[in-house]
């Protein structure tokens, strides 16, 4: 039976590069990514010889025929492996799309996790709210309208479910996003990651008009991943 391994890869520091990543990668004769150029500055990284692995990039722009096309090449190989630009794959990532056809087709392809680095929990065990529920919303949708209607209404999920939520947010985004919950939510507490792993990580702690405030001060770059706590 053919493998199709999904790989979780390094946030930014190549240190939480485990052995049998390497391994496995190393093994793999179809890469399937998300973005090629970031697959082989990857491999440069790690000291990891690319050359005569197929790649093929599956992406958020990729169509059904691209599925096809996928699971074609990893019925040919053996070994293959699902990675993302970074972190853990299908989070907040297409690559579920093509998992999720593997799985519905019945087909004779063996899906192993090879588990690693992923901001959303590598944040929470830092972030300084509660761990024991957190409801996870990825990147809010691009309309403004649709996004302050998810931030207004979080407060009718706490009453059903008391969470801690997680958002991802981009540099564009984010000083709106807090905003938001500042309009809504004035009494919210946060914990806001950036650039975790990396050299100038940062992690933005207490109540949201602090956060904003810190925010503010700082010229702002990468992705940022939000969780926020609500009063009962």
């Amino acid at each position: 039976m053919n493998t199709l391994y999904v790989v979780a890869t390094p946030i930014g520091n190549m240190g939480d590069i485990s052995q049998r990543t390497l391994e496995v990668l190393k093994n793999a004769k179809l890469i399937i990514t998300e973005n090629q150029d970031t697959t082989r500055k990857l491999f440069n990284l790690l000291d990891l010889n690319i050359r005569g692995k197929e790649l093929f990039t599956f992406a958020d722009f990729s169509k059904e025929k691209d599925i096809d096309q996928a699971i074609k090449l990893i019925k040919r190989f053996p070994n293959s492996c699902l990675v993302s630009e970074a972190g853990t794959p299908l989070i907040s990532d297409p690559g579920y799309k093509l998992i999720s056809s593997i799985r519905n087709k019945g087909l004779d392809i063996n899906i192993v996790a090879v588990p690693g680095p992923s901001s959303l929990t590598a944040h929470l065990s830092i972030s300084g709210l509660p761990t024991d529920k957190f409801l996870f919303l990825g990147f809010l949708p691009k309309t403004k309208s649709k996004r302050e209607n998810i931030i207004k209404n979080l407060s009718k999920i706490n009453k059903i479910i008391k969470a801690t939520y997680v958002i991802f947010e981009s540099k564009y985004k984010i000083k709106d996003t807090l905003e938001l919950i500042r309009k809504y939510h004035p009494s919210a507490k946060l914990s806001v990651g950036n650039d975790l792993t990396k050299m100038f990580e940062s992690v933005y702690y207490g109540n949201v008009n602090t956060v904003i405030e810190k925010i503010n001060g700082t010229k702002t770059k990468g992705e940022f991943i939000l969780h926020i706590e609500l009063e009962s």
